[in-house]
């Protein structure tokens, strides 16, 4: 399982909330907000692969020539690979150049790169709606609506308390 206790709250960027925003808007994202986000309308930009990598390995975003790679772990729980696709698209999206993504378990994930990658997959992923009211839905129901790890939404409730979007 990632280590989501390592979220740096700190280390939240404007432009990270910014480009997840811009992306939720131009596909449309949140049309529905109480179901799962369809997400082929973005990785349908990618080479999206499901490879049987490492077990400490979640995912990685590859550049080659013109086309970008999302190579996701074939072995991850639903939730999970929703979340690391939504991840690697936020390390493109935020304009990560040249460097692997890598998404590991456990190795210090929360640098201020990891950080915005994980702040664009909460704000993509769970729309403001489903977690506007603390007292709606415990963290747990609204992981299971929108198939993301129970973590994520606890992060995605405290970046709306702290940036109120």
């Amino acid at each position: 399982m990632l280590d989501f206790a390592r979220f740096d709250y700190a280390k939240v960027t404007d432009k990270a909330i910014d480009t997840a925003l811009s992306l939720i808007d131009y596909y449309d994202l949140h049309s529905q907000p109480y179901e799962p986000v369809p997400l082929s309308r973005i990785l349908d930009k990618f080479d999206l692969r499901f490879m049987d990598l490492p077990d400490t390995t979640c995912g990685f975003t590859l550049d080659v020539e013109r086309k970008i790679i999302i190579a996701l772990n074939n072995r991850l729980s639903t939730e999970l690979t929703r979340y690391v696709a939504m991840h690697e698209v936020g390390h493109v999206a935020c304009w990560h150049p040249n460097q692997l993504n890598a998404c590991a378990k456990g190795e210090g994930l929360y640098d201020r790169l990891e950080t915005e990658a994980t702040t664009v997959a909460a704000y993509v992923l769970i729309p403001q709606a489903a977690i506007a009211d603390p007292l709606r839905d415990t963290a747990e129901e609204i992981s299971t609506c929108f198939i993301v790890p129970p973590e994520l939404v606890l992060i995605r409730r405290a970046l709306y308390i702290r940036k109120g979007v």
